[in-house]
């Protein structure tokens, strides 16, 4: 009778994760939400251990940090201020060895380093046993799904199959927000493309082409602040702005000078933090007062010559695929300011032409 209740107790508890995870996959299939997804997973995973606290986090790609994306049983603090780096804790040594990593009394354990920062949070928190498994897809790692115990715990294997079992439906989950954000970004960058090569036959002012291609600019960054520097002589001259680009900037710019004017001497994107020496002074402080703390700035090219900089200032760090579709911008963006500068000197022509027939004419009749 033991055996038989042994036996059916497994069978029920097989089942149930059964179900959770046929559950958890209906909506992986049915929905580009992955909140909702996630929310699932830790609420599905949590009820399976019968544990507190549960939580998701992510590898954030722009800071190299692992950042929470969904949890219950933990506070909103815990939540929303625990930043680890990769090695450090068992979500960070799990995400760096892709593998499951678990501590019995993760306070008083040599084997997972603690950052004092993380340490005073976890005391805070409370929790003591904790089992962390990566979350992998096509080879990447997205990050990890962790359970806590307030009290000493050491895993069961049925404990980690359960965990990396819905590890991996997150990983499905954020896998496919991840290509759905990517659809959606060639989606908005061909059409602000299309926008510019519109504009290209539009015939306009390159100041005013300059300040539309930048408005275009900044939507498909989704920031409130990007322009143009345009080169004259040896200097850079700021042309279109979009947002707040002019507040507090010089007009003008030596080559080399800034970070803008080391875009143009390399020819090659800059991507980094404005905090930094290179930042001219009144430009820095105009940055800090209206909370900009990123730059992003791409050379403007037409074949081999630069005629200009495109560049954006954000509040958060810019992503290498943002770097990406500034670079394929700033080419679209060149060609068509090219094209209005040189409508304007060959309409300049026409008119100095027109004004020599004018006095002609009046010569020969006189």
């Amino acid at each position: 009778e033991k055996l038989v209740g042994i036996f059916t107790s497994t069978d029920a508890c097989l089942t149930r994760q059964y179900q959770a995870l046929l559950e958890v996959s209906s909506v992986v299939s049915s929905t580009l939400e992955v909140d909702r997804v996630l929310e699932l997973v830790v609420e599905r995973c949590q009820a399976l251990l019968g544990v507190k606290g549960l939580g998701i986090s992510q590898l954030d790609a722009a800071t190299g940090l692992i950042v929470y994306k969904a949890g219950r049983g933990l506070s909103p603090e815990f939540i929303g201020s625990l930043r680890v780096q990769p090695g450090e804790g068992t979500t960070g040594r799990a995400v760096q060895q892709r593998e499951a990593v678990w501590s019995e009394d993760v306070l008083d354990d040599p084997a997972v380093p603690l950052s004092a920062a993380t340490r005073d949070m976890v005391e805070r928190e409370g929790y003591r046993g904790v089992l962390s498994v990566p979350i992998v897809s096509k080879g990447q790692v997205l990050g990890a799904l962790a359970a806590y115990w307030w009290e000493r715990h050491l895993p069961t294997p049925s404990e980690i199959s359960i965990m990396s079992a819905l590890a991996g439906q997150a990983a499905v989950a954020l896998d496919n927000a991840r290509l759905f954000a990517q659809e959606r970004d060639r989606k908005a960058s061909l059409t602000s493309l299309l926008e510019i090569n519109r504009k290209i036959g539009a015939l306009a002012s390159p100041e005013s082409l300059a300040t539309s291609i930048a408005e275009e600019g900044a939507r498909l960054l989704e920031v409130d602040n990007a322009g143009f520097r345009l080169l004259e002589g040896d200097e850079l001259v700021l042309g279109g702005v979009a947002g707040t680009a002019d507040q507090g900037r010089r007009a003008r710019l030596r080559v080399g000078e800034s970070l803008s004017g080391r875009v143009l001497t390399s020819g090659q994107a800059l991507m980094c933090e404005l905090d930094t020496p290179l930042v001219i002074d009144e430009h820095l402080s105009t940055a800090r007062r209206l909370g900009y703390t990123h730059y992003l700035g791409v050379p403007l090219t037409v074949g081999e010559r630069p005629i200009g900089v495109l560049f954006f200032h954000g509040r958060r760090p810019f992503t290498a695929r943002e770097q990406e579709l500034a670079e394929i911008f700033a080419g679209q963006a060149a060609i068509a300011i090219d094209h209005s500068r040189l409508y304007r000197e060959a309409a300049g022509q026409a008119e100095r032409m027109r004004v020599i027939a004018d006095l002609g004419r009046v010569l020969v009749s006189t």
